[in-house]
């Protein structure tokens, strides 16, 4: 072997030791986050699990075209249950999902009411898809079945939300034809409609879910849906051969090509979400109508009143107090069928890394766990609900088996909330008005054991190798991240420098590298086409919650695949 061989050979080595050794950073960071998310009590666990299976189809009664517009909560906090690591719980989710996934179980995808039902699928397609030991549980063509149907969603609603659809006030349909509906309407329309466009970004990527929009061509989905053996999807986009009021294929494919939600695309899905959270929680918190009193006895607590906390706050459920067509509306059940479908968006955000931490999470935060204590008090105690021009003379309680009010309550009080009561405390730095001191750090010996093991035969080489340098310490962080800068016009000058650190030396310095630049290198030194590459870039991507660019290297990791997933699991 020449000597110009030997360097590539072994720079070859040392980059895939420092993809390596980034992955296993980032996948103790990743694994850290999870941990931080909390998990289900066993009671809200058997809960879950007793609601059984639900479908969707057009012809069911009731018109949110599913039969578990009840209990489907079930399915997103079985998810959640197995991405923070219980597998049976899980592994009972993928098999929910698989049913669904059968052609008259499938999403109608309308794009209108039944979108806050079909959330709860799309919703979990992404937390599965984050959770790589249970994706991996589908086969491929379920994976491409679930891609579909995501998709189909996304679509349509993008259909029954674009700008092109509401300009000069024109009424919109939905994607069957149907009117009855409204992007602007309360939190059980918009949490469902404009929430699938932010979960789709979720599930996609927001700039892939967008050019998904951009460049959909209508015959040719509509051909893969129908050799997937979707048929409920695929009967929604080809219902206009039944109903001339539905949407055309050119129709369709005008709205998304031409996609805007007040303007914007759906590249910022944490922007949706605020406004989609400060309106299903934008009143103040009150026992009920006219001051407590209600209309015709009703739209107000049952009892207890004295006792409701946070009075005067804001954070109070919109349904609690708004309006429907038969005017005022105060309401515990359309109150929770806001709640439910937001947080499910929100677990979304949280589980593919788009969650955004700061001032306005915090606001947002504060008005979801005002709105969440006090509809769990007011079914406590029970309340009367009024709506349509009715007053209802049974209370709605935490009892009331037609809704699964305990179980949406523990999403939030034992997984969503404790996650960001954890980020909130990691980011205080004072008390009492001075700094607290930071502890010293020390240095920690690389556990060997933790790298992954499709790497192990390179180790050897690569430590005799490193121990021939001696010029380490004049490369600081700031000369490779120079490097990093520069890599992708001139990657040759990274490389040159490289061999010259000490490999304590190139982990520190790696272990200080914004993510960022990090992933800018590994995107620039890898080879592609080489299983052990796409393995280690698989790794680094979904640690980093990135499931979309985690799955494509994952399926060119060849033999490495499953070593990939076991790493990813520990």
């Amino acid at each position: 072997m020449n000597n110009l061989s030997f360097v590539f050979d072994s720079v070859y080595k040392i980059t895939c030791f420092l993809i390596c050794v980034i992955a296993c950073f980032a996948c103790a960071l990743s694994a850290a986050e999870r941990a931080k998310i909390g998990k289900l009590s066993d009671t809200a666990l058997q809960e879950a699990q007793s609601h059984g299976a639900y479908r969707f189809g057009r012809t069911i009664k009731g018109g949110a075209h599913t039969n578990g517009s009840w209990s489907g909560g079930s399915l997103p906090a079985l998810a959640l249950a197995g991405y923070t690591g219980n597998q049976a719980a899980g592994s009972e989710c993928v098999n929910r999902m698989k049913k669904i996934l059968e052609g008259k179980n499938s999403p109608t995808a309308t794009g209108g009411y039944p979108a806050q039902h079909e959330l709860l699928f799309a919703g979990s397609a992404v937390i599965l898809k984050n959770t790589p030991e249970l994706w991996t549980l589908f086969s491929k063509t379920e994976q491409e079945k679930i891609d579909l149907v995501v998709k189909a969603l996304l679509v349509a609603s993008a259909y029954t939300t674009s700008d092109t659809n509401y300009t000069g006030g024109a009424k919109p349909t939905c994607m069957h034809g149907g009117s009855n509906f409204h992007r602007g309407w309360n939190p059980n329309f918009r949490e469902g409609m404009i929430g699938m466009l932010l979960v789709a970004g979720c599930y996609f990527g927001p700039k892939e879910a967008q050019e998904i929009l951009d460049t959909y061509k209508h015959d040719e989905f509509v051909s893969k849906l129908n050799n997937a053996g979707l048929s409920n999807t695929h009967e929604t986009f080809t219902f206009h051969q039944q109903q001339s009021k539905a949407p055309t294929g050119k129709q369709i494919e005008k709205a998304a090509h031409q996609f805007r939600y007040l303007g914007n695309t759906i590249h910022d899905p944490m922007g949706l979400y605020e406004g989609l959270t400060r309106n299903t929680f934008g009143k103040t918190v009150h026992a009920g109508l006219n001051d407590g009193k209600g209309i015709k006895g009703a739209g107000k607590i049952a009892s207890g009143a004295d006792g409701l906390p946070n009075i005067g706050k804001p954070g109070m459920l919109l349904e609690f107090d708004s309006r429907d067509a038969g005017g005022a509306r105060s309401s515990a059940g359309y109150a929770s069928h806001g709640f439910r479908p937001n947080l499910i968006n929100q677990a979304a955000l949280i589980c593919s890394g788009h969650w955004k931490k700061g001032k306005v999470a915090n606001e947002l935060i504060a008005l979801i766990d005002v709105g969440a204590t006090d509809l769990h008090y007011k079914l406590k105690y029970g309340y009367l609900n009024y709506s349509k021009g009715k007053a209802s003379k049974n209370p709605t309680t935490l009892d009331d088996n037609r809704f699964d009010h305990r179980l949406v309550h523990a999403l939030w009080e034992d997984v969503l909330k404790p996650f960001h009561k954890q980020k909130a405390s990691a980011q205080k730095s004072k008390k009492n008005g001075q700094l607290r001191a930071k502890p010293a750090k020390q240095a920690k010996s690389i556990d060997e054991s933790s790298y992954p093991t499709f790497l192990g035969h390179l180790q050897s080489k690569l430590d005799a190798y490193m121990k021939t340098s001696k010029r380490d310490v004049r490369y600081t962080s700031s000369v490779l991240k120079q490097e990093v800068a520069i890599q992708s016009k001139e990657g040759s000058n990274y490389k040159l420098h490289v061999p010259k650190m000490g490999t304590t030396m190139t982990i520190n310095i790696f272990k200080k590298m914004k993510k960022s630049d990090a992933l800018s290198l590994c995107k620039a030194i890898a080879n592609k086409n080489a299983d052990h590459d796409n393995a280690l870039l698989s790794y680094f991507y979904y640690a980093n919650n990135d499931s979309v660019n985690g799955s494509f290297h994952l399926n060119k990791a060849g033999e490495h695949k499953e070593l990939v997933n076991q790493h990813l699991s520990k």
